[in-house]
């Protein structure tokens, strides 16, 4: 319900900002693609591929948290809709913009370097025979530690080092899971920009 109350705050404010997205190498000609809010987690636009391309415009809220993905994908492309036009090139997973968006698109990228590095190092150690995996379960422990220790620093890092600006946005739900409750709640009452947020 409290999503639902910010979504409606948000979107029905008078304070809009353009949006022109384009994308360049992009798989699936004929799919569509969407523009999709990341609050209530509806779609906003779409377009459909063609020769490796799209391009979606209009309007929404000002600093928006959206992001641009295919339908059921387990990845996208975040973004702050703050009225400067976006690029993304899929070919390199590599968005550009305004200095806050292509700051934001190269935070992604490194969180999700850190994210598969900590997935890979799982997915070899369920790989193994079972008596394997048993036999290696105390070292596979301590080192699931390190790699999952590293993995909320490096996110915990990034949120310090943009206190500033509204990219912790991106990364905040995160935190709870990894650095448990308290540590969420120390960060959004530290009355930084990007905690007013919706």
């Amino acid at each position: 319900m409290l999503i639902a109350v910010a979504a409606c705050a948000f979107s029905c404010s008078d304070n809009n900002a353009k949006y022109v997205i384009t994308g360049a190498n992009v798989p699936g000609d004929g799919n569509t693609i969407f523009l999709f809010d990341r609050i209530s987690e509806l779609p906003i636009d779409s377009a459909i591929v063609k020769d490796g391309t799209f391009k979606m415009s209009g309007k929404a809220e000002k600093n928006a948290y959206l992001s641009v993905s295919f339908k059921d994908a387990n990845w996208y492309f975040p973004l702050f809709n703050d009225g400067t036009p976006i690029k993304i090139d899929y070919a390199d997973s590599v968005m550009t913009g305004s200095e806050l968006n292509t700051k934001l698109s190269e935070c992604d990228r490194n969180i999700n370097d850190q994210y598969n590095e900590f997935y890979n190092f799982i997915q070899d150690y369920l790989s193994l025979p079972k008596d394997e995996q048993k036999a290696g379960e105390d070292e596979f422990i301590r080192q699931y530690e390190e790699h999952q220790n590293k993995y909320t620093d490096y996110i915990l890092n990034k949120i310090d080092e943009n206190k500033d600006n509204l990219i912790p946005v991106a990364f905040i739900q995160n935190i709870p899971l990894l650095a448990r409750f308290e540590k969420f709640e120390e960060i959004l009452s530290s009355g930084a920009p990007f905690t007013q947020h919706p």
